[in-house]
């Protein structure tokens, strides 16, 4: 199971990364391992605007 996030800061030396999920607005810090690139098009944010707001 995946989620759409976008990555608010990395850290290189715990390799971290804290997270906000872009259609909850919840954010979490997760291990770089837990991280994929968004690579099918039909997922973008240019297809599905992000569902949770500021």
């Amino acid at each position: 199971e995946w989620y759409r996030a976008k990555i608010r800061r990395n850290d290189r030396e715990a390799k971290k990364a804290d997270v906000v999920y872009i259609d909850y607005g919840n954010s979490e810090t997760v291990p770089w391992t837990r991280l994929r690139p968004l690579t099918q098009p039909q997922f973008s944010v240019q297809k599905i605007r992000p569902q949770a707001t500021d």
